[in-house]
């Protein structure tokens, strides 16, 4: 599933009632980030966004669940925010791609191992006049590897 399905099928609404967060009458929250003791996080759920105004914290229903998580561990990647999205809106596989874009082979959950995909990318680099010119303008060579 890509970022803006994820997006578009997770309501911020959804998030916080996984984090166990309510949201008051006039949309604001408590913010979990710091000492709040008055309800200072305007929620928007037209946007799914939110917005702090007493510690600036904002973003996202993907950023949120980002700055809860790293709450709770040393810090949370935003690809590990994308799993637990995908968890919360219940492994929906809507279009049969990953988050990254790549098709899954014939709708399984199958990963491609990325030494493969990384093959595929490799010899399409001569076809593409995009990535050649960014190989040049960083001094790179087609022979590198990571």
């Amino acid at each position: 599933m890509q970022i803006p399905e994820i997006k578009k099928h997770l309501s911020i609404a959804t998030v916080l009632a996984h984090y166990g967060i309510k949201v008051d009458k006039h949309s604001h929250i408590k913010c979990p980030f710091h000492k709040d003791d008055k309800p200072s996080c305007k929620i928007y759920p037209e946007t799914n966004t939110y917005n702090c105004f007493g510690c600036g914290k904002t973003g996202d229903q993907i950023q949120f669940i980002q700055d809860m998580e790293s709450r709770k561990l040393s810090g949370c990647s935003k690809h590990e925010a994308l799993k637990i999205a995908t968890e919360l809106i219940g492994n929906k596989n809507i279009n049969n791609t990953d988050a990254m874009g790549i098709a899954e082979k014939q709708g399984s959950v199958k990963e491609e191992d990325f030494e493969t995909l990384f093959a595929k990318q490799k010899e399409s680099l001569p076809r593409s006049p995009k990535a050649l010119e960014y190989l040049k303008q960083r001094g790179l060579s087609q022979e590198i590897e990571i």
